[in-house]
C-alpha cells in the first residue's frame, strides 16, 4: 500500500504517460516533490526510470503501475467480504454451540434426577 503523495504521483504518472516512455519534468507534478517518490516508485516495480537529469525524468509505467488502484479497490472489497463472512460463521457457531451446549446439560439434568 502506497503513501498519499506516492498514489498522487502514480496517479499523475498514469494521467501523463499511459503506454510507452514519456520525458517528464517537476513541473509537471504541480509543485509536490518527486525526487525520493520516483525511486521509491521505481523500486517498488510501478514504473520505470530510463534516466534522471536535473528534474527531468524518461519514465514508463508499468503493469503493475497501471493496475495499482483496481487491484486496490479489488483487495477492499475482498477484505470487506471476507470480514463479512467471519462475522456471520462467528454468530452461526455461537448459536450452534449454546444450543448443543443446552441440549447436553437437559439431557444430564434428566439423566441423573
Amino acid at each position: 500500500m502506497l503513501k498519499k503523495n506516492h498514489e498522487q504521483i502514480l496517479r499523475r504518472i498514469i494521467e501523463i504517460c499511459p503506454s510507452g516512455y514519456k520525458l517528464v519534468t517537476t513541473e509537471d507534478f504541480n509543485e509536490i516533490t518527486i525526487d525520493d517518490e520516483m525511486l521509491y516508485l521505481a523500486e517498488n516495480g510501478l514504473i520505470n526510470i530510463k534516466y534522471s537529469l536535473n528534474g527531468e525524468y524518461l519514465i514508463c509505467l508499468l503493469p503493475r503501475g497501471k493496475n495499482y488502484f483496481d487491484n486496490e479497490k479489488y483487495q477492499n472489497e475482498f477484505k470487506k467480504d471476507i470480514l463479512l463472512k467471519s462475522a456471520v460463521y462467528a454468530f452461526i457457531g455461537g448459536c450452534l454451540g449454546g444450543f448443543i451446549a443446552g441440549i447436553i446439560s437437559f439431557l444430564l439434568g434428566t439423566a441423573l434426577c
